[in-house]
């Protein structure tokens, strides 16, 4: 309006140049007026915008120590997943062990209880018989070296009969005291993955407040640039008033020079004036393509669900606006719990595994023909770069790394650089 508003009086400068026989120094003030005006209007323009460019220069200071900071606690929340994942492991592994010695410990109480039960029957047995089975044993010998023989022989069963079961006692005392031994151990490797677990909660509450800081600095930052946008739209504005102006006061001049001329001269004159300024305006032209690039693919099948069975809820879908506002999701977003596993959709070579702000920890999966497959947000990377892995492999484990508001997998396919739909290959 102020723009429209300021051709307008340039426009009424011109016609009286073109109307009055002689404007002389009364319109001369007015462009005077009029020029210093606009050059006052655009110096405080251009304070306003060195000030708003100063402030976006401090916000854009802000936005990299915010990204630097979800950077280095995106790390430590990653190193954090690798140790519950490595504690689980463990924690399986010795449960494992545990289960098999409350096998072996069952199977040796129970040999325990046969071989007592077998020596209480000898005992009882010899009790009952007056002990005569050995004494008859003993007294059917031959001669004195066959006595000796069978004497040795019965200590010998008496003996074996002790020892097997002094063996076998000793036996079930090491298998529960390596048993108690690792339930402790146990203990205490779940009592360290609670306290992974109550870090990684912690850092992902910080993540969630710094991320709500860096959209706030973005929504900041894009009202300030839009701000430096207008205000450099009127600094424009009043330059080109200024130029007008100019153009209108050599008309001006060029009109006393001429004032002796005749009305013919005079006419001439103003017209050229008036084609002057008409050539001044300028319109431009903007070209938009709205060409749908997308490639559309449809996948053979052959390539299975990234996600273990239960986890099929879209939170964003391809092509739709995202929750930061971006407009051409390039990918589908499946929510799921931090740590659960994410496979490979199909075998391939791992073309890059990283972090980057954009998309926190990553995987890319070149499955040949053009093909990959990226895995976003992930909490832990357990591939890295040039790694060959197969379908169905674990190459990471789910998190909320990078711009995301909560744990979930974000996954995208391209095909020979273009981003294609992920449904036309691994379904719904």
């Amino acid at each position: 309006m102020k723009k429209l508003v300021r051709r307008g009086v340039a426009l009424v400068l011109a016609g009286a140049i073109c109307a009055l026989p002689f404007a002389g120094s009364e319109i001369g003030t007015i462009f005077a007026d009029e020029k210093s005006e606009a050059e006052s209007k655009k110096a405080a323009l251009e304070a306003e915008q060195a000030s708003l460019q100063a402030e976006l220069n401090a916000l854009d200071s802000l936005k990299s120590d915010t990204e630097a900071y979800i950077k280095e606690v995106d790390a430590k929340s990653t190193k954090v997943a690798n140790k519950i994942y490595k504690l689980t492991q463990k924690i399986e592994s010795t449960q494992a062990q545990i289960d098999q010695l409350n096998v072996q410990l069952t199977e040796a109480q129970a040999s325990l209880e046969q071989q007592y039960s077998d020596m209480s029957l000898r005992i009882q047995y010899m009790y009952e018989n007056g002990d005569t089975q050995y004494l008859n044993l003993l007294l059917s010998a031959e001669n004195f070296s066959d006595f000796l023989n069978k004497a040795e022989y019965v200590n010998t069963i008496t003996k074996y009969d002790n020892e097997l079961f002094k063996k076998m006692e000793e036996t079930a005392n090491t298998i529960a005291s390596t048993k108690t031994q690792l339930e402790s151990e146990n203990a205490s490797l779940e009592e360290s993955k609670a306290k992974q677990e109550k870090k990684q909660e912690e850092l992902n509450t910080l993540l969630a407040k710094k991320q709500a800081d860096l959209d706030a600095l973005n929504t900041q930052t894009a009202s300030t640039a839009s701000e430096i946008a207008g205000v450099s739209a009127e600094i424009s504005a009043e330059e080109a008033n200024i130029a007008y102006i100019e153009e209108l006061e050599k008309a001006r001049a060029a009109k006393e020079a001429e004032a002796a001329s005749k009305a013919a001269a005079e006419a001439a004159a103003a017209a050229a004036a008036a084609s002057n300024a008409g050539s001044s305006s300028s319109s431009n032209t903007y070209n938009y393509d709205d060409t749908d690039s997308t490639t559309q693919v449809v996948g053979n099948g052959s390539y299975i669900w990234p996600l273990p069975s239960g986890y099929h809820t879209v939170s964003t879908e391809f092509g739709e606006t995202d929750a930061f506002g971006s407009s051409g999701h390039c990918g589908v977003d499946y929510p799921a719990p931090s740590g659960t596993p994410i496979y490979a959709v199909a075998g391939g070579t791992i073309e890059s595994a990283g972090y980057s702000s954009g998309m926190g920890n990553y995987v890319i999966i070149y499955h040949g023909n053009g093909l990959s497959s990226i895995y976003m947000h992930a909490s832990a990377l357990l591939c890295s770069t040039g790694d060959t892995v197969s379908q169905g492999q674990t190459i990471a484990l789910v998190g909320t790394t990078g711009p995301s508001t909560g744990n979930h997998l974000h996954i995208s396919f391209r095909l020979n650089g273009v981003y294609v739909n992920p449904h036309n290959y691994i379904g719904y």
